[in-house]
């Protein structure tokens, strides 16, 4: 019972942290923006390419360490954890340190080939961020492993992002955009580095010898999977773009971003999911209680925002990003409804992690990629035509293929452990979901004008019945009101100090 007051500890502080990190890092991008329209476009396009990099520097090692170390914690084998952490720098530093080079070496040439100038100078300096970002990861990838969420966080989110957009302003004030811009990126992400690195230290010890051959294959073999992960979530845009125009894209990353907020909830459930159940299993206890409760928690918070951006899709987009982009709603609402169940998924995909099931993760990516294709190629001429807009083709041929790669993994975690996550309780979180829209739905009605504030008013409404009915048709067990109780604990705790001991 203990640990998942860690795991909702760690998804409250993970969920404050990327809130706080959006925030920060949109204020950051409208400072730029709003001082040199050019220098923020040479930056994002700079940044972009060492982001591209980074993937092929790490090769998996953030995500290996991940399992590995808390089987081996598992295990009660800490030696290996230490050869493992060691084996991934061993492998990383180098290989970081050279693709730098490299970057550093050929800049003029890909600033050439862009045909951006001023681009160099970004990509000679951005250079020294492979190294930083490439044992970051790593060390990111060890502290969860440790259970260690609040390290992670203020790293990567809080002193990374409030040190990015001082910097920054600091700099600006000095009158340097292009160097202000490099300085922030670099002290910031330096920082973080030092941070995550000493409180790295506190478990483990460096040694050189030995090296962990699991590790790097399991790790190599994770990678795979996220590079044909990352082709999928890109399949969209690019048959948008060679079939429309830069602006039916423009309007469709309206919507995209908005859905993918949905995920938040699952990413912050799922901070400490793997190292706990992958330490269970290691220990040969089970996972079951675990695994339905985060899944069901996912289910909790996921579906009544879902429908709110499902129903209310046209008014979500007025309200973000202006009347220009009203015609992106269908697209939003139909990835609304699909991320639903992708988000279930992506707990399952956990547990396949845990099993080291990852041939089979690389088959099922892959033939969800195929499908994916054959969808946009289809789907996006066909709405051009019939609804002048291919971003509709788009958004379901992505919430199609999402939809059926959480089913696979459902379908797979379930075969290879026999645990069905889904309960009487989802059919009343469901009705409680529907009961409260409905009301809501109504109540909106009887208002001709409505602004800002009603739509947000009605929101808090919506969540207010939908929390009542949940708790009237006994939609949690006594777990899960523990639970509610435990982190509203957390939050009082938090309020007073992020590094108060609860």
């Amino acid at each position: 019972m203990k640990d998942f007051d860690k795991v909702f500890s760690a998804a409250w502080i993970f969920f404050v942290g990327m809130v706080f990190a959006r925030l920060f890092g949109y204020i950051f991008r409208v400072i730029v923006a709003r001082a040199d329209i050019e220098v923020y476009g040479l930056y994002n396009l700079a940044f972009s390419i060492v982001g591209f990099l980074v993937p092929f520097v790490v090769l998996g090692f953030d995500e290996g360490l991940l399992r590995q170390v808390s089987f081996y914690k598992g295990k009660g084998q800490y030696e290996r954890a230490d050869v493992a952490i060691s084996s991934a720098i061993k492998v990383v530093l180098p290989l970081s340190l050279i693709v730098g080079f490299i970057l550093l070496l050929f800049s003029d040439s890909i600033t050439v080939f862009f045909g951006v100038p001023g681009l160099g100078v970004f990509l000679r300096f951005f250079a020294f961020l492979i190294p930083i970002m490439a044992l970051s990861n790593v060390f990111v990838g060890f502290l969860r492993a440790n259970k260690d969420m609040k390290s992670v966080v203020l790293a990567t989110y809080f002193i990374n992002s409030l040190f990015l957009v001082l910097v920054v302003i600091i700099s600006f004030l000095l009158g340097y955009k292009t160097f202000g811009v490099i300085t922030a990126f670099l002290f910031s992400y330096g920082i973080a580095l030092l941070i995550l690195f000493f409180r790295s230290k506190r478990f483990f010890r460096f040694t050189l010898k030995g090296f962990d051959k699991d590790l790097s294959t399991f790790s190599f073999s994770l990678f795979f999977v996220f590079i044909v992960g990352g082709l999928l979530v890109k399949t969209d845009n690019l048959f948008l773009g060679y079939f429309t125009d830069a602006i039916e894209v423009g309007l469709y990353n309206s919507a995209l971003p908005t859905a993918q907020l949905l995920l938040i909830f699952s990413t912050s459930l799922l901070a400490l999911f793997l190292p706990l159940i992958t330490q269970q299993y290691a220990s040969g206890s089970s996972i079951k209680g675990y695994y339905k409760a985060i899944t069901r928690w996912t289910f909790l918070f996921t579906l009544p925002f879902a429908l709110v951006m499902i129903l209310f899709s046209e008014k979500v987009i007025l309200f973000l990003f202006g009347k220009d982009f009203a015609v992106s709603g269908v697209s939003l609402s139909i990835l609304s409804f699909f991320y639903i169940f992708y988000a279930l998924g992506v707990t399952s995909e956990k547990v396949l992690v845990m099993l080291k099931e990852i041939k089979l993760m690389f088959f099922i990516i892959s033939t969800v990629l195929i499908v994916n294709i054959l969808l946009n190629l289809f789907l996006i001429p066909l709405a051009s035509q019939l609804y002048g807009h291919g971003m509709y083709g788009a958004a379901l041929s992505t919430g199609i293929s999402l939809f059926v790669l959480g089913l696979l993994y459902l379908a797979f975690s379930y075969k290879y452990t026999k645990i069905n996550v889904f309960d009487f309780s989802y059919l009343k979180i469901i009705f409680s979901a529907i009961l409260s829209f409905v009301i809501v739905y109504f109540v909106q009605k009887l208002f001709v004008y409505q602004n800002i504030i009603h739509l947000i008013v009605f929101l808090i409404l919506f969540l207010a019945l939908y929390s009542l009915f949940v708790v009237l048709t006994k939609g949690l067990n006594e777990d899960d009101k523990r639970i509610l109780k435990g982190l509203k604990d957390k939050i009082k705790v938090h309020r007073v100090g992020f590094n108060k001991e609860e």
